[in-house]
């Protein structure tokens, strides 16, 4: 990494703040989900719909028809109603296993520069990545903690600001607005 640090954090995560980070992390691959199930739940329920329609009119009772309509009808009542409400309990549960299982042990070391983030994560399993701001498309500023999501929306950063004193953690928010600005990165606030 070039550049002069001008910010070094040291800090675990707590299981609120990596169910956040999932929350943040899934919240566009949820919504797709979310609505290519509905998308099925529909396409399901209207050959459903054909196959009792076609059933109804011919003359002959097939029971492998009934039981066809049968099915599509209760998928197409479960991709409409149910799955786009259980797969959000499902991702938290997925999380809260993932914090257990690897995340909980960590301890994260980032050093923040004009150009980018060094972090390195010991623990469980040792880890380094260089970030340059560029690879970044959005900010998360919240009072509790800071999210930054890469391009490909499948990883990024938390920083609690916990890890930070409270006038560090005001610099900290300002200057990666500044950044977020100079690199045309979205900047998202929330409480």
């Amino acid at each position: 990494m070039s550049g002069q640090v001008l910010f070094h954090l040291e800090y675990a995560l707590s299981k609120m703040d990596y169910t956040r980070f999932n929350g943040i992390l899934y919240q566009d691959a949820l919504m797709k989900m979310k609505r290519s199930q509905i998308i099925t739940g529909i396409v399901a329920l209207l050959i459903a719909g054909g196959v009792i329609a076609t059933f109804m009119i011919t003359v002959e009772f097939q029971y492998i028809f009934l039981a066809l309509a049968f099915f599509l009808v209760i998928y197409g009542v479960y991709s409409i109603a149910f799955y786009p409400l259980s797969l959000p309990r499902q991702l938290k549960k997925r999380a809260k296993q993932e914090y257990m299982t690897a995340v909980s042990t960590n301890t994260y070391h980032l050093e923040v520069s004009a150009e980018g983030i060094y972090e390195r994560v010991t623990g469980l399993g040792t880890s380094a990545a260089y970030y340059p701001w560029n690879c970044f498309r959005k900010i998360y500023i919240f009072d509790s903690h800071v999210v930054l999501l890469e391009q490909s929306g499948a990883q990024g950063i938390v920083i609690p600001s916990h890890s930070l004193d409270k006038n560090s953690d005001t610099a900290l928010k300002a200057f990666l607005v500044a950044v977020g600005k100079e690199n045309e990165i979205q900047l998202i606030y929330e409480k």
